[in-house]
């Protein structure tokens, strides 16, 4: 990024950025994934105790990232903000227990997938794709599908989303051989909280 090379170039840091819009998302994400990868048994109900913890965690990261939380005006917004992660996760669970739990799975899966394209005069150039899978799953049939787990109430978000979820199906593509099966979100607090999304040639 030229921008950021400009930046570091010239010693100018960029303006804190506020971080209150994507606080209860990371939160949700935050314990999703340490449920996943931290608790071998699956205990069920323990997720809504994690909320308090991850809360300040990912406060104390984002402070020290130098960047801020502008609470809103309302004198309840910190409180909101926990309820909402609480029933997030608290919905979330059963999803989790039918969709990854079963399978074999991988939460927070990185990836560094190489990508070969023609250049214009002919010759090749390497790509590498580089990104997060919230969950990636491999069914008992061998099939790959990927879970992105999403903090929100909207539920035309999805459509936001679509170029995410193909990047991930390229990428399974390139690492393992054979696209994804389905890509999908998981949104507790839609009336939807599964939105597949197939991702077609």
């Amino acid at each position: 990024c030229k921008q950021k090379r400009f930046l570091r170039v010239t010693g100018v840091r960029k303006a804190a950025q506020d971080q209150r819009l994507f606080l209860p998302g990371n939160v949700t994400d935050r314990v999703v994934r340490q449920w996943l990868k931290d608790d071998p048994a699956r205990n069920v109900g323990v997720m809504p105790d994690m909320v308090n913890a991850t809360i300040d965690s990912v406060r104390e990261e984002i402070l020290a990232r130098g960047e801020r939380i502008t609470w809103k005006q309302d004198l309840a917004d910190r409180e909101n903000v926990r309820k909402d992660c609480i029933e997030a996760v608290t919905k979330i669970e059963p999803l989790l227990l039918k969709h990854v739990v079963p399978f074999e799975y991988e939460a927070d899966f990185r990836f560094d997938a190489p990508l070969r394209i023609p250049r214009p005069d002919g010759t090749k150039e390497t790509l590498t794709l580089i990104g997060l899978m919230d969950i990636l799953v491999r069914d008992d049939d061998g099939e790959y599908h990927v879970f992105d787990v999403k903090h929100t109430r909207d539920s035309s978000y999805w459509r936001k989303t679509v170029g995410q979820l193909t990047f991930y199906d390229l990428a399974t593509r390139l690492i393992f051989g054979k696209n994804t099966k389905s890509t999908g979100l998981l949104q507790p607090l839609c009336p939807k909280p599964v939105h597949p999304y197939e991702v077609t040639d």
